[in-house]
């Protein structure tokens, strides 16, 4: 009759509607434990709904400065037809004027592709006419060399030049060489006279000055190389040069690299010298000059300037397909499409590749670390819940009804505290698609929902099968976990081989989430293998705690002897010190790399290179008077017929400029000595020197070899006292010697065939310009380069950035939930001890005693959590250093090798101790408070 009744009454509740919601009013609670499961949820929201936006703006800020720093002719497009007339996109002609030229151009653009449409900011043309053969005017001495000449008409130019001498050119009439020369034999027929202006450079090599004249006419060369097939009218035309200009700077994005009207163009056949020059053409002049080279082919070119503050990566990919329709958009007989931008994208893509692979490393970790210490406090919370769980079944509650519960308290918790997160993310770092920091969000609400609700289930059927398990059923649990591990462990071990193998990204393909993975899955295997070790290693030393008198030891270390699954929180340690560490060794060998590379580049502190002049060196400068330069050391750059530049090294200043630096080259004091003076530089005394292993020609000189090099037309020898592959201040890659300086003053007249003095100083920051303006004030004019300016502009590069900055917030917050962790174990210590240590307290356990206790249950596992975390973190830098390519974030050539971060490391490890003790006391002290009474009202919550 009981038995019907409860059946009934279970029944009635399984049916009830809302009865899982019912059961969260019945269900205990944890506060504290409550508040650290938030606090992880908070953090793992936060980092992974601001990762999309994270990693656009860095994409987006590396794409514009690569772009940015790019020549112009490789991030802009141009449009170029070789025709009498501009071209319409479909080919057909327009009449040739200066309002048609801007139409055809705006025309061509709106026929680019939308992607390529929406970067450009602003377009210019430019109209080259054809190339002409120059003559002197009657009564002229002829010129010594062939010269040519073209005729350009470009757009805006006004804004971007200056008057050196004489006039703009403008229209002129008609004229007879009787008028010009006047010499009335010279000619009657009227020519056409166009003026013009050249730049000095393009002037002194066509031996032209301000007011000279000139005849030009058709060169047939240049009609077959435009394909020419109806020969033009014989025609002679005079052009008067008016005046001399110069660009504001040569470097503006609006020359586009092109030189032709800046510079001549000088080309030597070996029997005679051409020379090849461009004149700027009057605006109003250029539809009466179509007319008059009719039909021959002008060259126009429409430059079309994009905007890199208008590119995204996002919209890199659109952008980079419509590049390569280019070439199918427009016949390709009339308009020809040039531009480096879709190698540049090609490039970034590459650079970006690899730098999301590194960032995934740490994206990865921090989410597995947040996964497990999740886990952690499900497990701890429903093992808490274990006895109200059963009593609650027992009143007629069903397994799904207990589950669904859990599951809805924690959406309650974790949906409002991911929410959270997700707003700081979107306002701090949108991302392009928002719909990815929300799933993010959401994925981590749900999964710690996931968890509550799986870790409740896995309580229930342990607690329903307790009864009935045998001695084979434990056999059979053990060996599934067992099984379970050797899989993690094999997943590890596997996954190092191929990442050592094939690395974390191959060329075109994108990241494989296994490989990625496989720091988490080296650290949870290397977790188990330590957790399987804790049982063993504490029941070897309990035996000597059992002979002690009191009972905090055998007490102590009983409790450390118990199962593995209740070790999990010290898993969740090892994995966040062991991830943090890893991310501490990439950080921190990115940053020597890149500080490495800067010694390289630059050789000291300061360099300044002052160029030598043809008159020989200019007086060495006197650096004395500026405050904070320690040592000074002079050199000399010295260009040889072998290819092979010699630096000339003041050995000793250097090696004082250079102590104790990454500079320093570690040159032994005899190591470059001259015996003797005498006849320094002949075969029979050769010059010591260190020589490169890179040389132009085969047969590097080893080790001992003496070999010749021709400076300012002498002979000098050298013999090789060391071979190394670099110098510092030297570029990398390239051969060179280096030999004393007071040698080859002694061998030669240095200062007459040397191309540079290069000074290195050792001296603070922040000197640059007083050492720049020390070395104006003596009359010298030389570049000074900071070693500290080129670090931190490899350091502000912004993939170099993203990525140093995303390791620098993953160390940060790995470390946050490793310390969350050490929390929870805390947390659960107190709460599962606080019934037992009352009830020694009435036993005679002291309040000491008592946090004593919670000092050997706490910190010892903890602390060994933490040094194996370390140690791990330095093994996964060995282990997969090869396999992380970090050489996008120094200079080409120069290679990132993965180094511990030592004090990372320690200060991570003593962290962990230092929280595990001060959660020691902390419990000792609560736990030891309560009394008699109150564990009565505590029970079992």
């Amino acid at each position: 009759m009981a038995r019907a009744v409860g059946a009934r009454r279970q029944a009635s509740l399984a049916a009830r509607p809302g009865a899982a919601l019912a059961l969260l009013r019945r269900m205990p609670r944890n506060l504290r434990a409550l508040a650290i499961l938030a606090a992880v949820v908070l953090v793992a929201a936060f980092s992974l709904a601001a990762l999309p936006g994270f990693a656009a703006r860095m994409s987006d800020a590396g794409l514009r400065r690569a772009v940015g720093e790019a020549p112009p002719y490789a991030r802009d497009i141009a449009l170029t037809q070789v025709s009498p007339g501009p071209l319409l996109p479909d080919g057909s002609p327009m009449t040739a004027s200066l309002a048609n030229l801007d139409t055809v151009g705006g025309d061509l653009q709106e026929a680019l592709p939308p992607a390529v449409q929406a970067p450009i900011a602003r377009r210019t043309v430019v109209a080259d006419g054809p190339r002409w053969i120059v003559h002197d005017l009657p009564g002229v001495a002829p010129f010594a060399s062939p010269r040519y000449l073209q005729l350009r008409y470009q757009s805006g130019i006004d804004d971007q030049i200056r008057l050196v001498a004489g006039r703009l050119p403008v229209p002129r009439p008609p004229a007879t060489l009787a008028q010009l020369t006047g010499n009335p034999a010279a000619g009657a027929d009227p020519l056409p006279v166009f003026e013009t202006a050249l730049t000095p450079e393009v002037a002194q090599a066509l031996g032209l000055r301000v007011g000279d004249r000139v005849i030009v006419v058709s060169d047939p060369t240049y009609w077959s190389q435009t394909g020419l097939v109806r020969q033009p009218a014989a025609y002679r035309l005079v052009i008067e040069v008016v005046g001399l200009i110069a660009a504001r700077n040569e470097d503006d994005e609006y020359w586009f690299g092109d030189p032709n009207l800046l510079q001549p163009t000088v080309v030597d056949t070996g029997n005679v010298t051409l020379i090849y020059a461009t004149g700027l053409l009057a605006p109003e002049d250029f539809a009466a000059l179509q007319r008059v080279t009719s039909p021959e082919a002008w060259t126009y070119q429409w430059r079309y300037f994009v905007a890199p503050g208008r590119l995204t990566e996002t919209g890199a990919a659109d952008l980079g397909a419509g590049l390569q329709r280019l070439d199918f958009v427009f016949p390709p007989t009339a308009t020809h499409a040039t531009t480096g931008l879709g190698d540049l994208l090609g490039r970034f893509a590459v650079q970006r590749q690899l730098a999301v692979s590194v960032l995934a490393l740490a994206a990865v970790g921090l989410t597995a670390v947040a996964a497990v210490v999740l886990g952690v406090l499900a497990a701890l919370l429903a093992e808490r819940r274990r006895p109200a769980l059963a009593l609650i079944r027992g009143r007629g509650a069903s397994t799904g009804q207990l589950v669904a519960a859990q599951f809805v308290e924690g959406l309650a918790l974790a949906v409002p505290v991911a929410a959270l997160g997700w707003a700081a993310a979107v306002a701090f770092l949108p991302a392009p698609d928002p719909r990815w920091p929300a799933a993010a969000a959401g994925g981590v609400a749900l999964g710690a929902a996931l968890l509550l609700a799986g870790a409740a289930l896995v309580a229930l059927r342990r607690d329903r099968g307790v009864r009935s398990r045998g001695e084979h059923d434990r056999r059979v649990g053990l060996l599934r976990r067992l099984l379970a591990e050797a899989v993690v462990l094999g997943l590890a071990v596997a996954g190092v081989v191929l990442l050592r193998r094939r690395g974390l990204v191959e060329s075109q393909h994108a990241v494989d989430p296994y490989l990625v993975a496989v720091p988490v899955l080296l650290g949870l295997a290397t977790g188990l293998v330590v957790l399987r070790l804790i049982g063993p290693l504490v029941r070897l030393v309990a035996p000597l705690a059992a002979r002690g008198r009191g009972a905090v030891a055998f007490l102590g270390l009983r409790r450390l002897a118990r199962p593995v699954g209740a070790q999990l929180p010290l898993l969740a340690v090892l994995l966040a010190v062991a991830l943090a560490a890893f991310a501490a060794t990439i950080q921190g060998s990115i940053a020597r790399a890149q500080s490495d590379d800067a010694w390289q580049q630059v050789g000291a502190d300061y360099r300044l290179d002052v160029p030598v002049g043809p008159g020989g060196a200019t007086p060495a400068p006197d650096f004395a008077g500026v405050a904070g330069v320690g040592a000074v050391a002079r050199s000399a750059t010295i260009a040889t017929a072998e290819g092979v530049p010699i630096l000339a090294l003041d050995l000793a200043g250097y090696a004082r400029v250079a102590a104790g630096t990454p500079a320093d080259p570690h040159l032994a004091p005899t190591a470059l000595a001259s015996p003797t003076l005498a006849n320094l530089g002949q075969k029979g005394n050769p010059i010591p020197a260190l020589v490169s292993t890179n040389w132009p020609q085969p047969g590097a000189p080893g080790t001992g070899a003496v070999f010749g090099l021709a400076l300012g037309g002498t002979t000098v020898t050298f013999v090789a006292r060391e071979v190394r592959a670099g110098f510092p201040g030297l570029p990398a890659g390239r051969p060179f010697v280096v030999a004393p300086l007071a040698d080859l003053q002694v061998a030669g007249r240095l200062d007459r065939i040397a191309d540079t003095a290069t000074y290195y100083f050792r001296a603070p920051a922040h000197l640059d310009g007083p050492i720049g303006a020390a070395t104006r004030a003596q009359g010298a004019d030389g570049t000074v380069t900071s070693r500290r300016a080129v670090y931190d502009r490899a350091r502000g590069v912004p993939l170099v950035a993203g990525v140093t900055a995303g390791f620098r917030w993953s160390l940060a917050l790995t470390a946050l939930l490793a310390a969350l962790a050490v929390a929870a174990v805390a947390e659960g210590v107190a709460r599962a001890r606080a019934v037992e240590r009352a009830a020694l307290r009435l036993l005679g356990l002291a309040e000491r005693q008592g946090t004593a206790l919670a000092i050997l249950e706490l910190l010892p596992p903890l602390a060994a959590a933490g040094l194996a975390g370390g140690a791990l973190g330095v093994a996964l830098g060995r282990l997969l250093g090869p396999a992380i390519d970090l050489t996008v974030f120094t200079a080409p050539g120069v290679p990132v090798a993965l180094r511990p971060d030592w004090a990372a490391v320690a200060l991570l490890a003593g962290g962990v101790s230092g929280v595990a003790l001060a959660a020691a006391l902390l419990v000792g002290a609560l736990v030891g408070r309560i009394s008699p009474s109150q564990l009565l009202r505590e029970g079992r919550r």
